[in-house]
């Protein structure tokens, strides 16, 4: 059967979503396509690979049913720097602290979830680092480096060289982005060559 790259993330309601959306057309129209900038905006709670992607898209169903909206407020913008996994620097938003419990609880309920599903092999994206420390332990336990403390919880928006980033963020107020939102959503997204496409998308309770 064939091994399949997927992630599991939790998505923003419509008007954040869409603000973020703004943001992704406005660096395409301005430095072209960069890594990610096809992507929904999202909150990744785990990438994986599989050869069951069936039974986690049943199993996501069941979870939503299940489980409650998360309130959440983006904080500032976040840039990590010299990112390991892109080879340039990434933008993200980050988010309060006081969703950080209620996050970290749903993604550590998705990961005991996908276990039994877990393929060996790892997704591309990870297999050419030489993680350390805690996301050395992730990897070779999950198969996902990002898992409890090494977990920085944040909405990406894409990948690019610094010196844009920089000019976006400028461009930008923060403050239209960080009243109250919800995520209502979790979704499983299929990866083809890097670019997610969906194959389920579930409402919260």
């Amino acid at each position: 059967m064939q091994v399949s790259e997927y992630f599991i993330a939790l998505i923003p309601e419509k008007e954040l979503y869409n603000k973020i959306k703004e943001i992704k057309l406005l660096i395409l129209n301005s430095f072209g396509e960069q890594t990610y900038l096809q992507d929904p905006p999202h909150l990744t709670l785990f990438v994986g690979t599989t050869i069951h992607l069936g039974a986690i898209s049943r199993d996501l169903a069941k979870f939503a049913s299940q489980n409650t909206r998360i309130k959440f407020n983006i904080e500032d913008w976040l840039i990590f720097s010299k990112d390991k996994i892109t080879n340039s620097s990434t933008l993200a938003f980050s988010l309060n602290h006081d969703c950080r419990k209620a996050l970290m609880k749903v993604q550590s309920n998705i990961v005991d979830m996908v276990m039994p599903y877990r393929h060996k092999l790892l997704a591309k994206r990870y297999q050419r680092i030489n993680f350390m420390g805690i996301e050395k332990f992730n990897i070779d336990h999950f198969g996902f480096p990002y898992t409890g403390s090494s977990w920085i919880t944040h909405i990406g928006v894409c990948s690019m060289i610094e010196k844009h980033i920089k000019e976006i963020i400028l461009s930008i107020e923060i403050d239209s982005f960080t009243q109250t939102s919800v995520f209502g959503k979790i979704a499983l997204y299929k990866l083809v060559d890097e670019i997610p496409k969906e194959i389920i998308s579930c409402d919260l309770k």
